[in-house]
């Protein structure tokens, strides 16, 4: 069979992940650590930490839909958002709390 006929050509690109956003990553790094550092000085609350990664995630959602977004687009960052958000909830009280969605 010729490469040409091969069924399975170009499976391999299909399942390889896009290499990660080296911004994004850096971005989200500093704000993750910046919500935890506050939240040791006590300047915020892990409430407080958890109501803004939250808004952050209703805000993406709510842009996103304005510009006719697909869910697709939206959830890789829609994701992040919302494990920081868990990640805060387990500090809470030892444990994940279910979102109040």
């Amino acid at each position: 069979m010729s490469e040409s006929e091969n069924d399975n050509h170009g499976v391999e690109t299909a399942n390889k992940r896009p290499t990660p956003d080296p911004h994004g990553q850096a971005a989200m790094l500093l704000v993750e650590t910046l919500l935890h550092g506050l939240i040791e000085r006590s300047v915020i609350t892990v409430a407080d930490a958890i109501g803004f990664a939250e808004s952050a995630a209703d805000v993406r959602e709510e842009v996103g839909l304005e510009l006719s977004e697909t869910p697709d687009a939206m959830m890789p960052s829609l994701t992040i958002l919302r494990s920081i958000a868990s990640s805060l909830r387990f500090d809470l009280n030892g444990q994940p709390l279910k979102s109040v969605d």
